[in-house]
Parts: structure tokens; sequence; C-alpha cells
């Protein structure tokens, strides 16, 4: 069909809210039936004609030229914050061409003006929050400006100044690894700039760094960051970074064991998918942590699903099908796997396809074994490859399981650094008094460790105490537990948003999870007599 283009009615589409940033994109030639439209253009003529299958070409996102280094082995380089200083001249070009953007382009009929005038407003308020998030990235970088100066080089530091900038480049060097292991070895812009932008936020923790805690910085930390991104963007590398930098930061300035970031997700499959792959992140940055000599426990996360997935607790049924490792050691899974009834507790409760920390490529299995007497009878994930391969099973002289753990029971009493899960279990802590103790307990609420397994130890009910006496003496059978777990505060690392289907899922999810985050702050949990032993 030919046409002059003068009479040529474009069709609009009207069910997408409008915005400057793609009015212009908005409208197409003609609706097909069982079928596409496609138009050519010659002169004042246009021509349209049906496609057997309809057909888009999205405009690409171009990166502007910044010339900021994202390679991520030389940003774990001491003279890292060189490379980056050309991202804060770069963002301010942008904001400064950005703001001549035509806002009217594409826009038409009657209420064109009234839209372009509200456009611009939109445009006026989005140039403020960009300039927010600029001056967010511009106190990350003068932190990390600041603690270089006291940077005593890799592992400890000898002034606490100089740790967020350890914390930083052991980040990129763990990142390093785990890019080199998907084939990429550059940060995409926006991921290095949400990290940096967040550095502050953790970072203020240190005492030395209070000065740093603006009321610029303190809104932009109390407040809840929405990293969109399509598909394969890199949305979780950028906050799997930041994950990483956290760990590091908490591990660093003194905090030894305990959770530091609850991740949580609405869907059990996509758990496990995201579980595995924070779980190869994490074994990288523990890597780091431990050649550093960083202090305090190997990073760990805990699975935390329950139900007909993973075991709730050690009487749960089946449990026993899975053999200690005193009598059946992981190397002879090969031979043991096959083996009933321990086959149908493997099938039901091996969550790992892989190490996460030598990858398996030596050809080795996983097993699952019980650890008895100093390992409290909890069930763990087992890497089969010999020493020389894998760099977890290198440190020890016996087997020991992978810092990856599935039971509530075993994730309660040994406080993971990442506790990883869905909704549904925040919204059951309602359920059960008990529960609310041991969950609380993981966030620096337990009063006492037990000294032979490490184990965290909250008392729930009178019969908890018979036979029991606590000291503050390290070898005494129940301690008091010195605050190594509770150092200041835990982060809230959310799942994608991208993954909640529906607004009123994604609002329950936030209900629960600020929930947790309100009790958390204000430290109300207590222990009631005869329990409140402070």
């Amino acid at each position: 069909m030919t046409l002059p283009a003068k009479i040529h009615q474009f069709l609009r589409m009207d069910r997408v809210k409008p915005s400057y940033r793609y009015n212009r994109y908005l409208k197409y030639p003609a609706l097909g039936f069982n079928g596409g439209v496609a138009m050519a253009q010659d002169g004042d003529v246009h021509t349209l004609t049906t496609t057997w299958s309809p057909r888009y070409v999205l405009p690409r996102i171009v990166p502007v030229a910044h010339g900021v280094d994202l390679n991520i082995a030389r940003l774990s380089q001491p003279d890292c914050l060189e490379r980056l200083a050309p991202l804060l001249p770069a963002y301010e070009k942008w904001l400064e061409v950005t703001a001549l953007r035509p806002v009217g382009k594409g826009l038409e009929g009657p209420k064109a003006a009234e839209q372009q005038q509200a456009e611009e407003a939109q445009l006026q308020q989005d140039l403020l929050e960009w300039k927010a998030e600029l001056g967010a990235i511009r106190s990350g970088l003068a932190i990390l400006e600041e603690s270089r100066k006291h940077w005593s080089g890799p592992g400890p530091q000898k002034s606490r100044l100089g740790i967020p900038f350890e914390a930083w480049v052991s980040m990129n060097a763990a990142m390093a690894k785990v890019a080199a292991g998907k084939g990429y070895d550059e940060w995409r812009l926006f991921q290095l700039a949400f990290i940096l932008a967040s550095i502050p936020a953790f970072a203020t923790r240190i005492r030395e760094f209070h000065d740093f805690y603006t009321p610029e910085v303190a809104k932009h930390a109390n407040a809840v960051t929405l990293l969109y991104f399509s598909t394969g963007g890199g949305k979780s590398e950028a906050f799997l970074g930041l994950l990483v930098f956290v760990l590091l930061l908490d591990r660093l300035r003194g905090k030894l064991r305990g959770v530091s970031a609850l991740m949580r997700y609405p869907l059990r499959l996509l758990t496990l998918q995201q579980a595995r792959r924070t779980l190869t992140a994490m074994a990288a940055a523990e890597d780091e942590r431990y050649h550093r000599g960083h202090p305090g426990e190997p990073f760990s996360l805990g699975f935390w699903v329950g139900g007909s997935n993973t075991p709730n607790w050690h009487t749960t049924d089946g449990y026993t099908d899975v053999d200690t490792v005193q009598d059946v050691s992981p190397s002879g899974e090969v031979a043991h796997r096959e083996t009933q009834p321990y086959k149908s507790a493997r099938e039901r409760w091996l969550k790992l396809s892989s190490c996460p920390f030598c990858g398996s490529k030596s050809g080795s299995t996983l097993a699952l074994r019980r650890k008895p007497g100093a390992g409290g009878n909890a069930l763990g994930h087992y890497c089969t490859a010999p020493k020389a391969k894998c760099s977890w099973n290198e440190r020890f002289d016996e087997p020991t399981p992978l810092p990856f753990y599935i039971v509530d029971e075993d994730i309660y009493d040994l406080a993971p650094s990442v506790l990883l899960g869905t909704v549904d279990k925040l919204s059951a802590l309602g359920q059960s008094q008990g529960t609310i103790r041991k969950f609380f307990g993981m966030f620096g609420f337990a009063p006492f460790v037990e000294t032979a397994t490490g184990r965290l130890f909250v008392p729930t009910l009178s019969r908890d105490w018979e036979g029991r006496a606590y000291s503050a003496e390290p070898g005494h059978p129940l301690r008091r537990k010195l605050g190594t777990c509770s150092n200041a505060n835990w982060t809230r690392v959310p799942g994608q948003t991208g993954h909640y289907g529906r607004s009123d899922a994604g609002s329950m999810f936030g209900f629960y999870s600020w929930s947790v985050c309100a009790v958390k702050r204000a430290r109300i949990f207590r222990m009631e007599s005869p329990f409140n032993v402070s």
C-alpha cells in the first residue's frame, strides 16, 4: 500500500505512560493482524507492506565515552583510584548534555503542550536525583582516597582508616576471579558507579569516617535503591560486588561472624539459582580474605528455605539417612552415592552442582555428610577434590564441609554471613516464639555460644536452663557471647525487583523485610524473665 506521507496518521502505544525518555519511540506505522507491517519512505511517499512476523528494532543503549578504566583486576591495584578519576567529570558532562534534552520530541495532539510542561518538570526532578547520585559517588571516592593514605598494604590494617581501601581492592581481586570464570574482565560502568555510590552507607559505620556521614549521605543511605536493567544486563554482578565489599569490610572492622546481608526471593527455584551464583562470588571473596590474613570465620551462606526443600531440624525424617563423615569418608562418594537410604536423601538435599571454590573441574563430585561432635551434627556439603585441586580442601587436615548451610537449625545456630531465602520464611516468623528468638539470635541477640561447637545458644524455655551454667570464660561449656556477631549493623540486599511478578507481592515482601529491619535497628528484642540474664 502506498500513500502520501502528509495523510499518513501513525498509531501510538497509548498503554505506555508518556516519558521524555522514550516518547519518540512510541509511534508505529500501522497495526497488522496475523502479521506485521513494515514501512519504507521514498521522499513524500510511504509504502506499507505486510510481513509474516511482527518485528521491532529496539534502539540500542550506547555508552558515552568516559575514559574510566573498567578492568576489574587493575582496579585491585594500589593505583586504582587514578583509573577512576575520569568518572566524576564524565558524569558532570553527561548531566550538562542531558539538561538540554528536547523533552517535547514525539509529543503530538491537543495536549502536547501540557504534556511537554509535565515532562520538563520531570526532567528537572530527575536531574536533581542524578546530581544526588553523583554526590554519593563523589563521597565514595573521597572515602577511598582518604583511606588509601592510611592503607598499610594487603591484610589487616594498622589504622582503621585503611579499612575501606583494603576492602575495595580485595573486593576487586575477588570479583576479577569471578569474572575470569565467566569469560569477561571488566565492570560495566553502572555497576562500578552503583558500588561507589553505596560505599558511604557502609564505610561511615567506622568511627573514623563519621565525618563523611553528611545529611546527603544519610538520605542516600536510608533510601531503597532500585537497580533496574534488562535481563543479562549485569544487575546481579553489581550487587554481588557490593555484597563482597560489605563482607570484607565487616571482617576488617571487627565483625568476626554473624549475618552481614539478607537476600530474599519470591521463588524457590530462583532462590537456588541465585544461591549457587552468590556462593561462587563468596568463595572467591573467602579465598581473598584467607590469603590476605583478614580476621574472622570463613564467609558462609545460609540457604534458608526449609520445608520440603531442605530439613528444618536435625530431627527431620530422613536426617540420619545421611552418614556421618566418620562412618563414610567423602572420598568414597562415587561408590556410596547409590546406596539406599542415602541415595534418596542425597537426591533431596544436595543443593550444589559443583564446588564453589574449585568448580569440580577435576571431575570430583560433592557429598553430603553429617559431622557430629565438634561439628554439632550439622549437615554439610563436602568437596571430594584432592587438596591440590581445591583451595578450600587445601586448608584443612581432615574433611571439612563447605561454608554452605541448608538446615534451618544449623543456620540459626551458626549465623552465616549471608542469609538467602524466600519471603515465606520471613512470614513464618510470627508463628513461633522460639523461631523468632533463634532468628534474631543470628543478628547479635543470642546471649551464649557453645564452646565445643561454636554454635549460638538461645534459651527459649525454662527447661533449657536445666543443668546449664554460663560464664564469660572462653573455656566454659556455655559462655557469654562478647559481641563479635553483632558488630554494628547489617545489610539488606534484596532480590531483583524485576522478578516480582505482582505489585501486591512486592508490597508483602517489603513489609516483612522492613519489619525485620525495624526490629534490628531499634534493638527492642529482649528475653523476658527468667531468660533475661543481661
